[in-house]
């Protein structure tokens, strides 16, 4: 595999690990001027700003493109070891998404309450 296919096939991770730093890192310039050296600079706030909505488009890409091939994302792990039965919902492969996977692990803690009750 050739560094085209990699970047190819990791774009949207290096893309969004990319964005991640550069917005750490124009922030950390922003402390450091504003408090260091008592100069604040405006366009490192604003350009943060525009930065971190691209980043959230590009990790929301990202994470649906995971749960899409196969790849889990924290949160159904996380319900998942905790609930026992939810785990039969994360091995059935229906083409509903996500929705309609947390659409049953809602109903189905609802009926465990109900036989609580």
């Amino acid at each position: 595999m050739n560094w085209i296919e990699k970047l190819d096939r990791h774009f949207e991770e290096i893309l969004a690990a990319s964005l991640l730093g550069i917005i750490t890192c124009l922030l950390f310039l922003q402390v450091v001027f504003r408090y260091f050296i008592n100069l604040p600079l405006d366009w490192t706030e604003e350009l943060a700003r525009y930065l971190f909505v691209d980043f959230v488009y590009i990790s929301a890409s990202l994470g649906s493109v995971c749960s899409m091939h196969g790849g889990s994302l924290p949160g159904d792990r996380a319900v998942a070891s905790n609930f026992p039965d939810v785990r039969q919902l994360d091995e059935v492969n229906d083409h509903g998404g996500n929705c309609d996977k947390w659409y049953h692990i809602i109903e189905i803690l609802y009926l465990k309450k109900q036989e609580v009750d």
